[in-house]
């Protein structure tokens, strides 16, 4: 698949979602895609939103998108114009990634994904701008992450901060506890998509290989495992993963402000501290545990 992007200001971009009578996206997930129109010659249309504007993104066949891109645009030209083998990664072969995201974080629980990508995905996601998601801002995230999840074969496990603090409970460590998950999504990532045991599968190494193999246990997969240290840096799935974890910590983080009426700042610091004790005296304890993991510091720690 070929992708042709263009940044466009709102005037072009109602002109394109008009011509075409394109669905409007009504959901507060996907609150950066506008729209999107499947045509007939298998062309996908896609309206974005941004901080810093609008964009449209045609996708499909060469030809045909370069058809339906001419229609508004002069000399249209393919985004992946690069090549993947020159975009920086260590592999662009078939693979697998697996991160994490809220690990840090004293609100909310831990957000695994693990990502499955092919040759032609990684020209797509290299089309998109992905890398390391902390290297992107929360705005690109969100703005790209949903194209990502309904092209890119993915499987995300939430864990909530109470099922986390009772594992915690049961002396299991916080290493302990991400390679039980990393292991848990990439063999329902493998299960779901009837994946192949010999595609590698690239970790962002948190822990010794010789004490994952030993926390897996028996339930690891059967695939071989390569571990590397800023990994999202050296893989496009560990990358895609990354991105696509931290799109929907984001939106569960959100709901979370929305249900609370306040802005919670992220990780474990002073602010939090001060803002989770405001938030005790304002709701009291029992409505605040669903959203924090109580093995942290911060949960008898914070003061006003």
């Amino acid at each position: 698949m070929d992708y042709i992007k263009f940044k466009v200001d709102e005037a072009k971009l109602l002109e394109i979602r008009d011509f075409y009578h394109a669905e409007i996206i009504d959901d507060p997930k996907q609150k950066y895609h506008l729209f999107i129109k499947k045509l007939t010659n298998g062309v996908i249309v896609d309206g974005f939103s941004s901080k810093k504007g609008f964009s449209v993104l045609f996708s499909g066949q060469k030809d045909r998108i370069l058809l339906e891109a001419s229609l508004f645009f002069e000399k249209p030209k393919l985004s992946n114009s690069h090549s993947s083998t020159t975009s920086g990664w260590e592999d662009i072969e078939e693979q697998i990634g697996s991160d994490e995201v809220g690990v840090g974080d004293f609100f909310l629980g831990f957000y695994i994904c693990a990502a499955y990508l092919n040759k032609k995905d990684v020209e797509y996601i290299n089309s998109l701008g992905v890398m390391d998601s902390k290297k992107m801002t929360d705005s690109k995230i969100e703005e790209i992450a949903p194209m990502l999840e309904r092209k890119i074969k993915h499987f995300v496990v939430r864990v909530s901060p109470g099922k986390l603090t009772k594992m915690h409970e049961k002396k299991w460590s916080t290493h302990m506890m991400l390679v039980k998950l990393h292991n848990f999504a990439q063999a329902q990532l493998i299960k779901k998509y009837k994946l192949k045991k010999d595609i590698n599968i690239y970790i962002d190494q948190f822990e010794k290989e010789i004490t994952y193999r030993k926390y897996a246990g028996t339930t690891i997969v059967p695939n071989r495992l390569v571990f590397q240290t800023k990994g999202e840096s050296y893989y496009p799935s560990i990358a895609t993963a990354s991105v696509i974890a931290r799109y929907e910590f984001l939106q569960d983080w959100k709901k979370m402000e929305r249900a609370l009426k306040c802005t919670v700042p992220k990780g474990a610091g002073a602010k939090v501290d001060k803002t989770y004790a405001l938030l005790i005296k304002k709701y009291g304890q029992q409505k605040l545990d669903p959203y924090v993991k109580k093995f942290f510091r911060n949960y008898t720690g914070a003061k006003l």
